[in-house]
């Protein structure tokens, strides 16, 4: 995913689902110059994502134990993730509980949100029916590079009240 990215010097590469940190890292690994930010709910996987990070000698300040989906952060030149499959909740800005269907496409169109106008936004998605409706929402607004389909037993049964 890293080298799909393919961020250049001082691009600011932002992940709303870190997780244990693994894709930043992989960014690093593409281009050392980068610029990362992350975003983890979950706070053991955040703590895991800094101590990954800070075992690589990087300087972790760009990673938060926040929910991307509840705050506004950004532009930023790359957005790449694997963000959660399947149901998920999150609050809104104004404290709104929302349940969502698909979690890959809720933060597909953060990620498009965020990005700078000619960015770059990497994710690991299903092609689920909800994604295919999407893409003919957002064909007119972005530029599709390329499109990568796995087989449906790549991802497994994924679904999740939470993300």
């Amino acid at each position: 995913m890293a080298r799909l990215a393919n961020p250049k010097v001082n691009d600011k590469v932002w992940d709303p689902a870190t997780g244990t940190g693994r894709t930043l890292l992989e960014i690093l690994e593409v281009n050392p110059f980068a610029d990362i930010y992350g975003c983890e709910i979950n706070p053991d996987a955040y703590k895991l994502a800094r101590a990954v990070l800070s075992l690589e000698k990087v300087v972790s300040s760009g990673i938060l134990n926040c929910d991307a989906l509840s705050h506004e952060f950004g532009p930023y030149d790359v957005a790449i993730s694997d963000p959660p499959k399947g149901k998920i909740q999150y609050r809104d800005p104004n404290g709104r509980l929302i349940t969502e269907p698909d979690g890959s496409l809720t933060f597909l169109k953060q990620m498009i949100s965020r990005t700078t106008e000619g960015g770059t936004i990497v994710a690991l998605i299903t092609d689920s029916s909800l994604m295919r409706r999407f893409r003919l929402q957002i064909l007119p607004k972005v530029w599709i590079k390329v499109i990568i389909s796995l087989p449906a037993a790549s991802f497994g049964s994924f679904s999740s009240a939470t993300h």
